[in-house]
């Protein structure tokens, strides 16, 4: 009797084992997998809960991945889901809603009270009230107030904060952790920052560490610019010729390209003799250059564009989807927003239509009143804006400091970018 009772011990134990070892394994990155912010990463089959930004009658609203409405077209604009949180704007301030999926419900995570706000990142976003910046955490507390003259968003776990001309960085909690003392500084990647200190005896660009100390310099005229590394590699620029150096600060592929991109998914778009192509680690074209602009293989297809159309390829450079929209975003969790003016959409990985505005047979059907059915959209109600929203994101600091007012509103959009 105590012989079987071992043994029910030991396969409960070793069952006990397994479950966690395939708890830990699914919890780890993996091939295949999409990274949705806070260091989550989600299987395909959970991504049914991703929503996308659609406009109706100049009304913003969203979409689940089969094209269905989830949210109704309510709001003053709206930017697409980070990490199951959407920022909206109402009335010209900005808040951020989540959708309950056990009633089906919208809900505000924070009151829109601010001028501008960022999305969320690492659980942090940072807040504006039109000259200040500061950071708010998820339940809208402020960890850092609103007295900053410039921030980046957090990566790693740090992020770069401005006061007057100078740079430095805080943690999550906003504490300073690098004290201010750069004239220049990007955001962390790989543990590592772009970072330039300039002072009366000398001036300094290179790469700092998590304690603001420098692990590389740039020394003599070695290189005249650098970028944030990925996939262990940096592209970097000498004399108009872009090359990429490694983690160890060492030239991987020498200077010869016109411009360069972050590699994603060990592929790169790199400009050679007029025309974008991708090139692996090593430097050698895997995608020959035939495109008027080509961006990153982020997931499993790239956005090109030929002759003034986009279209999509795959990693072997095979057009997957013909070039033949206006405007178009990269692939984000397997949907693509595409528009033919006036009008966008959203298609999938094979070319499918996943929503088109100018079709809905008896209009959009209002979730809240049961009965109220809009006017499905026409050329002349649907609105081209979600192509300028919120203008794009620069990851560098300084933002130039001006007096006169022009250039004060110049200066808030262009930390807005």
């Amino acid at each position: 009797m105590q012989s079987k009772l071992s043994l029910i011990i030991m396969l409960c134990a070793l069952l006990s084992s397994a479950l966690w070892a395939q708890e830990s394994t699914q919890a780890e990155p993996i091939f295949g997998s999409k990274f949705v912010g806070d260091g989550a990463y989600r299987n395909t089959a959970e991504w049914d809960d991703e929503f996308y930004p659609i406009n109706i009658n100049n009304k913003w609203g969203y979409i689940n991945q089969k094209g269905e409405i989830t949210i109704f077209p309510e709001y003053d604009w709206a930017d697409k889901q980070h990490a199951s949180i959407m920022r909206v704007i109402v009335g010209g301030r900005t808040g951020f809603i989540t959708y309950n999926t056990n009633n089906h419900q919208v809900e505000w995570l924070i009151q829109p009270i601010y001028a501008w706000a960022d999305h969320f990142a690492e659980g942090s976003a940072i807040i504006s009230d039109g000259n200040k910046f500061g950071f708010i955490n998820r339940f809208g507390s402020e960890t850092t107030p609103l007295e900053l003259d410039g921030a980046l968003r957090y990566r790693e776990g740090l992020a770069a904060f401005q006061k007057g001309t100078r740079i430095g960085y805080i943690n999550s909690a906003g504490k300073v952790v690098i004290s201010a003392k750069f004239d220049m500084a990007r955001s962390f990647a790989e543990n590592v920052a772009v970072a330039r200190e300039t002072t009366r005896q000398s001036r300094s660009l290179g790469y700092i560490n998590r304690k603001g100390e420098f692990v590389f310099k740039i020394e003599n005229d070695q290189f005249d610019k650098l970028t944030s590394f990925s996939s262990h590699l940096a592209a970097v620029c000498k004399d108009n010729q872009w090359g990429y150096i490694n983690n160890k600060f060492e030239t991987a592929i020498k200077p010869q390209f016109e411009d360069a991109r972050p590699f994603h998914s060990n592929l790169a778009a790199v400009k050679s003799k007029g025309k974008w192509g991708y090139i692996d680690k090593e430097g050698k074209f895997i995608i020959e250059p035939a495109f008027d602009e080509a961006y990153d293989f982020q997931e499993v297809l790239a956005m090109i564009k030929i002759n003034k159309k986009y279209g999509f390829i795959d990693r072997e450079g095979k057009i997957i989807i013909e070039p033949q929209f206006n405007e178009a975003s990269p692939y984000y969790f397997d949907s693509a927003r595409v528009s033919q003016f006036p009008n966008f959409g959203y298609i999938d990985i094979k070319g499918n239509v996943i929503w088109d505005p100018r079709a809905p047979q008896d209009g959009i059907f209002n979730l809240k009143e049961n009965k109220k059915r809009m006017t499905p959209p026409t050329k002349k109600t649907q609105s081209s804006i979600p192509y300028k929203p919120d203008l794009k994101y620069d990851d560098a600091l300084p933002i130039e400091q001006d007096n006169s007012k022009s250039n004060s509103r110049s200066r808030n959009k262009r930390r807005r970018r």
